[in-house]
């Protein structure tokens, strides 16, 4: 899904649509200017930002978002309305508000807990208006719910004259469920978007040969907003069904081997043997010549500290969670681990001179890549960490075969 930003506007005047709540106000005023979007797909890389009119169905989209705005300091001040009403409204680009301290938020439409064609997308920000002074922001709306697919294999098909997968959430106030079947003829090309929640799957099939059933249910406890669940599901030709569903997270791949047992087992004739499991491509490694096992490192004016992380499988995730008190001002923006392959913002950050860190397709893909802190790190011991304090550097890769490598490095201040 594209990064869309539209440049919306504010003036003093206050048109039917918008529902505007203003109890008094505080001396002077200051002004905001806001810019929002929508951001991210589902278990995708982000492309960047392009302009806001490139493609009318995003701008329609955009525009059936609500924002609302509400005064958290001093005089009471609300305000309600779609983009598109937003837009309409305050054409001149400005929106005068008092002094204080504010919170905005941006959702797009969609409340149901579990529907067909329904990604939701959402932000809230807090912000202040100073008087006398235009305050920027810019609000790009990210994924708040999760995509299930299901897709079924041929064998899986033939093997089975009527089937059904119900997925369903549970939540505090309820379940919701989905359900995937085949009076669908569209079931395969479906996808059903859940709010965040753990997950039941309950597959059941009646046997083409002789009217036997089958039924397994399955719990997915692991979940985050703009997961993608893939169920991937086969059945031997053998007769016995065995179903395997794994599901594909934005953040790992974690396949999962589901058996659904009820059918007997119907010997083939010369059935050709399996062929035997072929061995996986090593697991990606770090390695640090200067300290090989990896043992507590001072940090220093200058420093020598060139890693290099192998992956034989190709590198397709790598992510970096950095804890440090230090830093915590400077990376406070930013949600760990950073993604230095698909966040976009975290990739121009990791990439600036001032810590040029490779990123993106300078690692996607790659079998080996040099991953150099000497410039970062010096960089921390600049800004005066306490002494004895410990700041650690988690590296999490994974390879195109699933396989992780999550090694952490701890760096400290020296005793003065």
């Amino acid at each position: 899904m594209k990064k869309i930003l539209l440049t919306m506007a504010a003036a003093a005047t206050v048109f039917a649509g918008c529902n505007k709540n203003e109890v008094g106000t505080d001396a002077g005023s200051g002004m905001l200017r806001l810019q929002v979007g929508y951001a991210g797909e589902y278990n995708d890389k982000t492309p960047d930002l392009v302009p806001v009119k490139s493609d009318a169905d995003d701008q329609a989209f955009i525009d059936t978002f609500v924002i609302s705005i509400e005064k958290t300091t001093g005089a009471p001040y609300s305000l309600e309305c779609t983009v598109a009403q937003f837009n309409e409204q305050y054409a001149d680009g400005i929106l005068s508000l008092s002094p204080g301290s504010y919170t905005v938020s941006v959702s797009s439409p969609g409340s149901e807990k579990a529907a067909w064609d329904q990604p939701v997308y959402g932000v809230t920000k807090e912000f202040t208006i100073v008087e006398d002074v235009l305050t920027p922001l810019e609000l790009v709306c990210s994924l708040t719910n999760m995509m299930v697919s299901v897709k079924l294999s041929e064998n899986f098909k033939s093997e089975l004259s009527a089937y059904s997968i119900v997925i369903t959430g549970d939540y505090e106030d309820g379940s919701a469920s989905l359900t995937w079947s085949s009076a669908d003829v569209d079931a395969e090309s479906r996808a059903g978007y859940f709010a965040v929640a753990p997950l039941s799957v309950e597959i059941q099939g009646t046997r083409a040969l002789d009217g036997s059933e089958a039924r397994k249910t399955y719990r997915i406890e692991d979940v985050a907003a703009a997961d993608h669940h893939i169920l991937n599901i086969d059945a031997k030709t053998t007769g016995a069904s065995q179903p395997s569903i794994s599901i594909d997270y934005t953040v790992n791949e974690k396949p999962v081997d589901i058996v659904v047992p009820g059918f007997e087992e119907i010997p083939i004739p010369d059935e050709e043997p399996e062929d035997p499991d072929v061995p996986s491509e090593d697991a990606p490694e770090l390695v640090w010549d200067a300290n090989p096992t990896f043992e507590r490192w001072p940090l220093a004016a200058t420093m020598d500290v060139n890693l290099v992380v192998n992956a034989p499988g190709k590198i397709a995730g790598f992510k970096v969670d950095i804890k440090s008190e230090t830093l915590q001002s400077l990376l406070e923006s930013f949600t760990m681990p950073m993604d230095l392959i698909n966040d976009q913002t975290v990739k121009e950050f990791m990439s600036s001179p001032f810590i040029g860190l490779p990123v993106g397709d300078d690692l996607s893909g790659k079998t080996s890549v040099e991953f150099p802190l000497s410039t970062l790190l010096p960089m921390l011991y600049g800004l005066g960490p306490d002494p004895g304090s410990e700041h650690t550097f988690t590296l999490i890769v994974t390879d195109e075969a699933g396989q992780e490598l999550n090694q952490s490095l701890v760096f400290y201040m020296p005793e003065e």
